[in-house]
């Protein structure tokens, strides 16, 4: 979380060192959140510190990740904080996505745009900004599930 609030504070050619971070321990609020932090807590941090959190997982072999947590937040995408779940035999660590669109592109030549609720990519040629945006508002009001359900199908 450190990373992801103070990255413009920090030296970019040593941010890989912990003692850059230090200076701000304690800057949070972890009022009534476990520690290690566990997926559920992230509800009660998000609100004790005004943030919007995203944690997604990746499965060993790296080719596929899913969302486990998207908050219920409105807030714009460049205002939402995307973390990834590395799951160990014995522990757990958060990472920081600092590039959710790089971390998800398959072809690093060809730009695209990735919704974090549903991640469908839209290519950056073709006005994905707006596409983007309309399909996060959908993906939002739905919780990002692909389901399609008739209501009035005994009208038919």
């Amino acid at each position: 979380m450190i990373a992801s609030q103070f990255y413009e504070k920090i030296d970019r050619n040593k941010s890989y060192r912990p003692e850059q971070y230090k200076q701000w321990l304690g800057t949070f609020d972890m009022t009534g959140c476990s520690t290690p932090m566990q997926v559920d807590d992230i509800d009660k941090f998000e609100k004790n510190n005004d943030l919007a959190i995203n944690v997604y997982s990746m499965k060993q072999d790296g080719k596929m990740i899913n969302p486990l947590r998207i908050t219920e937040k409105v807030v714009r995408l460049e205002d939402m904080v995307n973390l990834l779940l590395i799951e160990g035999e014995e522990k757990n660590h958060y990472v920081w996505i600092k590039d959710f669109n790089g971390l998800l592109a398959v072809d690093k030549s060809h730009t695209h745009l990735f919704c974090p609720y549903c991640s469908h990519s839209y290519d950056t040629h073709y006005n994905a900004k707006k596409k983007l945006v309309d399909d996060m508002s959908v993906c939002r009001e739905f919780g990002g599930e692909n389901i399609i359900q008739f209501k009035d199908y005994h009208k038919s």
